[in-house]
């Protein structure tokens, strides 16, 4: 009697063969850090006083890519308006579709909000979320237009919360 081993043989060798390419892809991540300088517009609602729109977002942006899909990234901005706001926050960041030049990205994390005030300052704990493209312009170089949403912790609705529409300049190191 003869066992049959020869269905097993081309089901391995695809798997081989499929494995290979990602083996040859994982060396050509692109790990490493990026930095990066935004500004755009920038919106607060809440339920009592409705949308008021501010002036400008400006912020800087550091980053460390630890795969091709995985970066961390941290940033701290500034919009202005009445009260001025300082945004502080850290971010994971997933990559959800790369072309050649293209990459769509959405991140979330958390962070702090201090709002300078006439009598001093308040801070308080937030959430955002944020979905965005960066076009490479070069190796090196490349934009990234964003849309980014805050929510306070203590007011986790849709009544309390910021919109940043901002375009950035980054650089890969």
């Amino acid at each position: 009697m003869s066992r049959r081993v020869f269905p097993f043989r081309p089901i391995l060798a695809l798997l081989t063969l499929a494995l290979l390419p990602s083996a040859a892809s994982a060396q050509d991540e692109p790990r490493g850090p990026s930095f990066e300088l935004f500004g755009g517009a920038g919106a607060i609602y809440s339920s009592s006083s409705g949308l008021s729109l501010h002036t400008e977002t400006l912020g800087a942006r550091g980053g460390f890519s630890l795969t091709r899909v995985w970066t961390v990234e941290a940033a701290l901005s500034r919009t202005s308006g009445d009260p001025a706001t300082w945004n502080g926050e850290v971010s994971a960041k997933a990559y959800l579709f790369q072309a050649e030049r293209v990459r769509l990205f959405a991140l979330a994390g958390p962070g702090i909000r201090r709002e300078d005030l006439s009598r001093g300052s308040a801070d308080s704990a937030t959430l955002h979320a944020a979905i965005g493209v960066e076009i490479t312009l070069s190796p090196g170089f490349y934009l990234r237009p964003e849309l980014r949403s805050r929510w306070p912790t203590a007011h986790f609705d849709e009544r309390h919360r910021s919109e940043d529409l901002t375009l950035g300049f980054g650089w890969r190191f």
